[in-house]
Parts: structure tokens; sequence; C-alpha cells
């Protein structure tokens, strides 16, 4: 999500008034006799999201009164350039991605971001609590094995595994040996 947002679309949930601002429903339900629910943790500012909504955006927006658009229009922006990465990281995967493997030697011919990227695309579609500073954990263990002509392998989870060697990266279920961590 990061500097998108939240997607107003996102598999079978809808956000239709995501564009919306507080003004505007708060007018509709008073037009139209409505009583929203609110709740009270939103004004608790000992929640990151509800620190920048009243006291940091306001700040903002005494430096810079356009400073909701420029933020929505860099989501946007964001929201492009993502969906031109991972275009590119398709088409790259074609190359670098055979069948449930990836060719090592393919993968460590990219550049570090595009490893790092193509590495992070992979690990968060399958395990979506994986963040930004695990995925360079993992690709340094990958990058430190990369030569090797036996597998080294690393726990994911306490079930999934990535074994990487000269030839191959893989990523495999194994229940019964114990979780090691890098």
């Amino acid at each position: 999500v990061g500097l998108q947002g939240i997607a107003q679309k996102r598999e079978d949930i809808y956000r239709p008034i995501l564009g919306c601002t507080r003004g505007e429903i708060e007018e509709y339900c008073k037009i139209n006799k409505l009583t929203p629910n609110v709740d009270s943790s939103n004004y608790d500012i000992k929640y990151k999201r509800n620190l920048i909504r009243h006291e940091i955006l306001p700040k903002m927006a005494e430096i810079n009164p356009d400073v909701k658009f420029a933020i929505n229009k860099l989501s946007e922006i964001a929201k492009q350039e993502t969906a031109i990465i991972e275009e590119y990281l398709a088409l790259i995967a074609k190359i670098v991605v055979d069948g449930e493997k990836v060719k090592t030697k393919e993968f460590m011919d990219l550049s570090e971001p595009v490893r790092q990227r193509l590495l992070y695309s992979f690990l968060t579609s399958r395990l979506p609590e994986y963040d930004m500073k695990r995925v360079c954990e993992i690709l340094d263990f990958i990058q430190s094995n990369a030569t090797s002509s036996c597998a080294v392998k690393t726990s994911l989870t306490t079930s999934l595994w990535l074994s990487v060697n000269k030839d191959e990266i893989i990523v495999y279920e194994d229940k019964t040996v114990e979780s090691l961590e890098i």
C-alpha cells in the first residue's frame, strides 16, 4: 500500500466514499437525516492515523494549503508507477522463473533494486505480513549463497522454506523440519 494509500476497490472490498471528504459525508447525512456511527477512537491520537489526521496534516496545511491535493496526487502517481513496475516484473519473471523455481544466475544478473522488488512481490503475495526489512534479510541470504554448489536453506515461516544454490532458488513447504531463522 505505502504511498498508494487504501485502494478504492480490492478483490471483493469496495470503498465507494473513499474519495469524499468528511464534510461531504456529514452534509449528506444531515440532508438525508442519517445518524452516522462515529467511532470514538477516531479522535485518539495514540493511533498514528489519528495523529497524522488531527495534528500533522493541519500543520502541513499551514505551510501548504493544498497539501491534501498534493498527497492525493502523490498517491495517484504511486499507483501508476506501481502498475508500470508490476508490468515490468511480469516480463522479468518470464526470464527468471522456471515453473516453481527461480534461476539463480538470471536472478543475480538483475540489478539489486529489481531483485529486491521481485522478491518483495513474490513473498508478499504469499506472506502478506512480510515487510521490506524481512525481504532485505532474505535477499541478503540469497545473495550470500547464490554461488553455493550445495543447497542452503532458511525458513520463511514455521513450515515454509527457501532453498538456494548456484542453479536455483526454491520455496517449498516442509512441516517436519524445525524452523531456522536467519
